[in-house]
């Protein structure tokens, strides 16, 4: 196979569009999102990468998306890389996995302690989403380039 049989494969199989940014797989994130709502999240204490899970909806069309919570210290967001010291960790930081990576993204509520936010992070991630969707907005201008 030469380059000119693989760049039109290429090509179709990732674009972005005036809609929203597509995929391979023809999954496309639009630009604007309506009626975001909290689905899941599992956290607690101990720290560690815990989950949430919220939907959104675009001319009514469900998109989920999933992320992870994670308690570390105060930083510029977005951040590809977080800093992690042994009870400062109070600034709780949100991560899309899914539909597409983000970089991490701070939130707007600072818990007080370590022991509450990683109680509470993956339960603000997700408590953001709903009204203005601001978090899965602020998420998407943070599209990763590594993993």
């Amino acid at each position: 196979m030469n380059i000119k049989q693989i760049l039109p494969v290429f090509m179709v199989g990732l674009f972005i569009t005036t809609t929203g940014i597509c995929d391979t797989f023809i999954k496309c994130i639009p630009n604007s999102l309506s009626s975001c709502q909290v689905d899941s999240y599992t956290g607690g204490s101990g720290g560690g990468g815990i989950q949430w899970k919220a939907s959104c909806y675009s001319n009514n069309t469900e998109i989920t998306f999933k992320g992870l919570a994670l308690c570390a210290q105060r930083g510029s967001s977005p951040a590809i890389n977080l800093a992690y010291s042994p009870g400062s960790n109070t600034q709780c930081w949100c991560r899309m996995i899914s539909p597409a990576l983000s970089n991490w993204v701070s939130t707007y509520s600072t818990p007080s302690s370590e022991t509450t936010c990683n109680d509470q992070c993956a339960s603000i991630c997700a408590g953001e989403i709903p009204g203005s969707s601001d978090l899965i907005r602020r998420l998407l201008s943070s599209l990763a380039d590594t993993y």
